[in-house]
């Protein structure tokens, strides 16, 4: 089986060095590659297209219950390009993480103070070539297949008792996110959904900021299921205690990325969807 690993940047702040970014999957290396011109995403990530996952009675997402309201997903910032890698199974399987070694020491530090410094802001995704037919406009005819390997069992749509939430035997719930988790619309943490990265470590603490800097080791947790799948870890005790005491804004459900539909309907992975070596 292949992957795709997708990695994106956007320079949210530029002060003179280009930084240099070197990919691995634990000490393996992968690649490396300068940030010379990685824009932000300048369009509207407006829901202009009509994918399967809005009609299904088991997913949720903001504004669901005004759907004459638009759906602007541009909330923080995006990349506008990803360096795309295609990757073995051998390559992930079992492994730990996605090590990101990031030279960025690009400031006008001097005698305790900096008032210009190069920023920058991260997405990774990580997906099996055969599950981007999920984001398809046919993919509910993959969704079992789908749900066995990749969704945990805590999202069976039977488990939910609370009011607002529809119990389908044998269906996973699903929660549509776009860059948020909030509560009574605080801004909790950043969250994008499959397959995107869940949790990011900067040197070793949660990155939960809008941009970061200087030298230092950007990691994502890799996790590889009983399924044989592997993915980008998505399991947080944290969320999943806020979602069973209905903390968040957001209806209990795997969260899966908006974002990720739209980049599917516009064709990004056309190459890699219809690859017959999966």
């Amino acid at each position: 089986m292949k992957y795709l690993l997708g990695i994106g940047f956007v320079v949210t702040q530029k002060y003179r060095k280009d930084p240099i970014v070197r990919v691995n999957i634990d000490n393996r290396f992968i690649d490396e590659f300068s940030l010379d011109d990685n824009p932000d995403y300048d369009k509207d990530w407006l829901l202009n297209f009509d994918p399967w996952i809005y009609k299904a009675p088991f997913t949720e997402w903001d504004n669901h219950h005004q759907p004459w309201l638009n759906i602007r997903l541009n909330q923080g910032t995006f990349p506008k390009k990803f360096n795309i890698y295609v990757l073995d199974e051998k390559q992930l399987k079992d492994k730990k993480q996605l090590v990101l070694d990031i030279q960025n020491s690009d400031s006008n530090y001097t005698n305790g103070f900096m008032t210009k410094s190069t920023l920058l802001d991260f997405r990774a995704f990580l997906i099996p070539f055969k599950y981007l037919k999920f984001f398809y406009h046919d993919g509910f005819k993959m969704r079992k297949e789908f749900n066995d390997a990749i969704v945990p069992e805590y999202f069976n749509s039977e488990k939910y008792s609370q009011s607002n939430t529809v119990q389908i035997k044998g269906e996973k719930r699903y929660y549509m996110t776009s860059d948020r988790l909030a509560r009574n619309f605080e801004f909790l943490r950043r969250l994008e959904g499959y397959p995107f990265s869940y949790n990011s470590y900067w040197n070793g603490e949660l990155l939960d900021k809008w941009s970061f800097g200087g030298d230092g080791k950007l990691t994502v947790n890799l996790l590889t299921k009983k399924s044989g799948i592997v993915m980008f870890d998505q399991y947080d005790n944290e969320v999943i205690q806020m979602q069973k005491e209905q903390q968040t804004d957001q209806y209990p459900g795997f969260y899966i990325s908006h974002k990720f539909f739209r980049m599917v309907h516009e064709n990004m992975f056309d190459k890699y969807l219809y690859n017959e070596n999966q």
